[in-house]
């Protein structure tokens, strides 16, 4: 029996507040469910099994308790890693209180002093990156004069004087509490998160301002970032949130003070996320040998364990009263282009982690006025970004900094200019070019005679060969240099089309010129033919990234913080506009999508109109829909009015549109939210969602939607992928989409690449020229199907679904078996393939 592998993929929130809840009709959902989206809890196992105990005890917010509970989570104020510090540190002293396992037969203060023996315990695991622990790691008891670190041993000394417990009764007692399990001459943590945590509660042993600039023996840093583990990472960043990690550049008094833990913990991550950058030359180099060209190539590379240093140092520097936020979003800028990882998904994983972690250090920055956020330095980042995934993911970060974010961008948020391509025209004085480089015939042949005479013939024909590769060489680097910027010019404008309509909604401005709204009109007005011939309309790939924009856009709910109720109006009469002006059927899918979801009640409970605006869903669609001109419409388009028409009735959108295709076609997801249940959601459709929530029919548009955009936007030139979706600006769709699947052919590799250009393999009868399916092992635009979404589009054409092969409209002229050939190829295509 055949199976699909795929990644295990964190739960959605709607899951997560299911495990949470505990049914109780006096608990405040909504709240709740602020809490699990804002802490992040989905991340990690351990912050849901500790979330649904703290609720289960009444301590998760105050608001659910009926007095004012000390105890109680503190959700005011803050950023996520201070909520996580919060919710951990809550539940740790719950079990110091006995409100949490009240069978262990201690009292408060041995609980405490139990507590303080495991937080050193922890630091020295984080100090070796393991979860496992020697007693005699802490203190040797052979020779406990000598303790490998003494600065836990000091600090710990301090906390527990006058308490009975040494160190193995107190292991013995954290065991009883859950915390570790003893396995003879060690104890292992059971929960990273909570070994992070415990250590984070003794860090400032270990971070003061004697720490040496080497690592040195009986010191903990820098020794232990030499190959740091994610926990210690988490527990320096919840150090920052805590009182005495928290800033001393200015003391009450309002006086400078020398030494900052904030600003240490930062510095300690920034020199060794460059130690990182630099390790791999030394591990690449023989030891003696020169540091050549290739060697420093290496060198130059930042592996993944650096992009994880600076996401932390960013985190910490938010909090800081001199931040550097700039300083360390430079250095990022300037190592981008030379990421390297064998794993290409573990880079993408790595860099989405840090992209997420750069908007809260950003929006921190800006909450608390100490420094204007580096929106510009990410922006050029994204422009560096190969990573489809990775830049909307920062679009996403930077359309959310308002008011800030627009005033660092706008002046490279204005409408494009209009280029057009130069001809190939011989230039005026071409004559005197041509000539005026040549040499004098006798000089020429006498400096010929003189080289053929200097060496032999066989130092001729090497010499000869030496500077046809030369040439080579250098004709690769032109174009790849080439390339590379017409990419980053691509990105760039991609960027700005994205951006203009978040910003719409994030800014506080009125309407009036230099402002988002007059940006925004002057993009749309460039979308299809234009009147004055001196301004070209956009070429599709901003027309598509422009509605792309508003469905972004589209996505915030009105109890979203940038979603104002003037924005959403005019941003959703501009889509309109748009999609009256554009015949290009991604755009038209795209921008009726955006309108589906401005159209929707916030309250998805509410009674449905029996008459007037929103009485009449199918009538409201074909209205957005009209053709000024009158056409054809194009079949993707027709299916997905009706799969909005289904949106409109149910109020269920994540079933039945997507926000990003490459986004949901890569993520399985988990459970959505019940019909009858009302979320304290921001957005619509949440990144959480995968392809497994979405209705059959939506199901089968999607994948047929990324495979023609698969088709049209291949290519190693921007350009080339424009005159190819210019093939598909029609109102029919490509016969190997209709009637015959083999043209595209997807079991060809990279090794195939010169026979497997675009439109080599098409029928006669095809006007596209767009097969085969790009070759495996070529980077594309777009994602890579997985394994898991081929053989589900399989699965749904077997009749033992449902009694009946479900086939999509377009799909009628097609055998059932050729497309479930098809998706089979697809399926053993993606096995074993890290790109996607």
């Amino acid at each position: 029996m055949e199976v699909a592998l795929t990644d295990l993929e964190p739960l959605s929130e709607e899951a997560a507040l299911t495990y949470i809840s505990s049914g109780s009709p006096r608990e405040d959902r909504q709240r709740l469910d602020w809490i699990v989206e804002m802490a992040g809890i989905t991340e990690a196992p351990t912050y849901l099994q500790i979330a649904a105990e703290l609720h289960g005890a009444a301590l998760l917010e105050r608001a659910m308790t009926g007095h004012s509970d000390e105890d109680a989570v503190e959700t005011r104020g803050g950023d996520r890693a201070a909520l996580r510090f919060h919710l951990l540190d809550t539940w740790i002293n719950a079990l110091v209180s006995g409100r949490f396992r009240p069978e262990v037969p201690l009292s408060q203060e041995e609980r405490r002093a139990t507590v303080d023996h495991l937080c050193a315990m922890a630091c020295v695991g984080l100090a070796t990156d393991s979860a496992e622990v020697r007693f005699a790691d802490l203190v040797d008891e052979q020779d406990p004069s000598r303790p490998r670190y003494p600065e836990l041993v000091r600090e710990l000394a301090r906390r527990v004087e006058g308490s009975r417990l040494d160190i193995r009764l107190a292991a013995y007692w954290g065991a009883r509490l859950g915390l570790i399990e003893i396995c003879g001459d060690r104890v292992r943590f059971q929960h990273s998160v909570v070994q992070a945590h415990l250590g984070a509660r003794f860090m400032n042993a270990v971070i003061h301002p004697d720490i040496p600039e080497e690592p040195t023996d009986g010191s903990f840093f820098p020794a232990a970032l030499r190959n740091p583990g994610r926990e210690l990472l988490i527990a320096m960043v919840l150090h920052s949130r805590t009182p005495g990690g928290s800033c001393l550049h200015e003391d009450p008094a309002g006086e400078r003070v020398a030494w900052c833990p904030v600003s240490t913990a930062r510095d300690l991550l920034l020199n060794a996320a460059c130690r990182a950058e630099m390790d791999r030359e030394s591990r690449s180099r023989v030891p003696g040998t020169p540091a050549h060209a290739g060697h420093l190539l290496l060198g130059r590379s930042l592996h993944t364990k650096a992009l994880e240093l600076y996401a932390a140092a960013l985190e910490i520097d938010s909090v800081d009263e001199e931040p550097q936020q700039h300083l360390i979003a430079m250095q990022l800028c300037t190592s981008w282009s030379d990421l390297r990882a064998r794993d290409p998904l573990t880079m993408r994983a790595a860099k989405m982690q840090l992209v997420s972690r750069f908007g809260d250090a950003m929006r921190g920055v800006a909450r608390r006025h100490t420094v204007e956020p580096a929106y510009l330095e990410l922006f050029e980042i994204a422009r560096l970004e190969p990573s489809y995934a990775v830049r909307v993911a920062i679009a996403q970060e930077i359309g959310a900094g308002g008011d800030i974010a627009f005033e660092e961008l706008h002046p490279r948020l204005r409408v494009p200019r209009a280029v057009r391509d130069r001809l190939m025209e011989r230039e005026p004085n071409w004559r005197e070019q041509l000539w005026g480089g040549q040499q004098p015939e006798d000089v020429g042949e006498h400096e010929g005679r003189r080289r053929r005479h200097e060496k032999g013939p066989v130092a001729r024909l090497q010499r000869e060969h030496e500077e046809r590769e030369e040439r080579r060489r250098g004709e690769r680097r032109r174009e790849k240099q080439e390339r590379e910027t017409a990419e980053q010019e691509w990105r760039d404008g991609v960027l700005c089309a994205w951006l203009i309509p978040l910003l719409v909604g994030s800014v506080t401005t009125q309407r009036h010129q230099d402002t988002p709204y007059a940006y925004l009109e002057g993009w749309v007005r460039r979308v299809g033919p234009q009147e004055q011939t001196d301004a070209p309309p956009l070429d599709l790939a901003l027309e598509v990234a422009l509605a792309q924009g508003f469905k972004y856009a589209a996505n915030r709910r009105r109890r979203h913080p940038h979603a104002r109720p003037e924005a959403r109006e005019y941003l959703s009469e501009q889509a309109w506009y748009m999609l009256q002006r554009t015949r290009f059927w991604f755009s038209r899918l795209t921008l009726l999508h955006a309108l589906t979801l401005w159209a929707l009640p916030d309250d998805v409970h509410s009674a449905h109109p029996e008459q007037g605006h929103g009485s009449d869903p199918a009538e409201q669609v074909r209205q957005w829909l009209v053709l000024p001109g009158g056409g054809q419409e194009h079949p993707f388009v027709k299916a997905a009015a009706e799969l909005s028409v289904r949106a409109l009735e149910s109020r269920q959108p994540e079933r039945f549109l997507w926000i990003d295709e490459s986004g949901v076609a890569a993520h399985v997801g988990s459970q959505t939210a019940p019909q009858d249940e009302s979320r304290k959601h921001n957005l619509w459709i949440a990144p959480s969602t995968g392809w497994s929530a979405l209705h059959t029919p939506t199901n089968q548009l999607l994948a047929d939607v990324l495979l023609l955009l698969n088709l049209a936007e291949r290519g190693d030139w921007p350009k080339d992928r424009l005159r190819r979706l210019q093939h598909t600006d029609r109102p029919d769709l490509p016969p190997c989409l209709t009637r015959d699947r083999s043209p595209l052919d997807p079991s060809r590799t990279v090794v195939r690449t010169a026979a497997s250009q675009a439109g080599s393999n098409c029928r006669d009868d095809c006007a596209f020229e767009l097969c085969p399916y790009p070759p495996k092992g070529v980077d594309g635009h777009r994602v890579e199907l997985s394994e898991a979404f081929c053989r589900a589009q399989s699965a749904l054409l077997s009749p033992s679904l449902s009694g009946r092969r479900r086939k999509a409209a377009w799909q009628k002229r097609t055998a059932h078996s050729e497309l479930r050939q098809f998706w089979e190829e697809m399926g053993r295509r993606a096995q074993g393939d890290s790109r996607r």
